[in-house]
């Protein structure tokens, strides 16, 4: 059972401590990786599904055909998973201007919060063949949030990440991520 489900570290020890989560068995705090992309190595992946709690995870989740079932948080387990590894590993992420969750229930019909423009990685949850036209078109022919079209030279371009390894989340916010987050003790200072 999911238990302070947040972004980041500090967020989810907050949500932690907020929901009495350890005294409900909960591991953590992680951060996991958002559900829009998930993407691991042949090795962590091989590691994770080779795990016994995997097995169970996997059993339970695929037996789960009628309601209540799990209609989300596999992110959560891949985060989890990564969490439980034996490695200094975390999500790698390109930052909230290239990955888009248009609506979560998918009830909307228009862009939500977070315009799509030709640095969109990731364009998650598309509701209907209208949304699905405009992501097209915002990317192909550019919007008006950034009327720039998305050539050939666009295509081929690099996108930074905005987090790009343990080491560098482990450093942010005045250090106070090594402090909730086990996995930093991996991390020379």
């Amino acid at each position: 059972e999911p238990c302070a489900r947040r972004m980041g570290p500090n967020m989810c020890a907050g949500g932690m401590k907020e929901e009495n989560c350890v005294q409900k068995g909960a591991i953590g705090p992680y951060p996991y990786a958002v559900g829009m992309l998930q993407v691991l190595s042949y090795g962590v992946a091989a590691w994770m599904v080779q795990q016994d709690a995997f097995l169970d995870f996997e059993q339970r989740a695929t037996a789960a055909t009628r309601p209540p079932m799990m209609t989300q948080g596999e992110d959560m387990v891949i985060g989890m998973f990564l969490y439980l590894s034996p490695w200094p590993l975390m999500p790698l992420h390109w930052g909230w201007d290239k990955l888009h969750d248009l609506c979560f229930k998918c009830t909307r019909k228009d862009q939500i919060w977070r315009p799509i423009t030709v640095q969109t990685v990731v364009a998650h949850h598309i509701a209907n063949e209208q949304i699905i036209t405009e992501v097209f078109r915002n990317i192909t022919h550019g919007s008006h949030f950034d009327p720039r079209p998305c050539d050939d030279a666009c295509q081929q371009k690099l996108l930074p990440f905005e987090v790009t390894s343990l080491e560098d989340l482990c450093s942010r916010a005045g250090g106070s991520i090594r402090k909730v987050y086990s996995k930093c003790a991996l991390v020379p200072k």
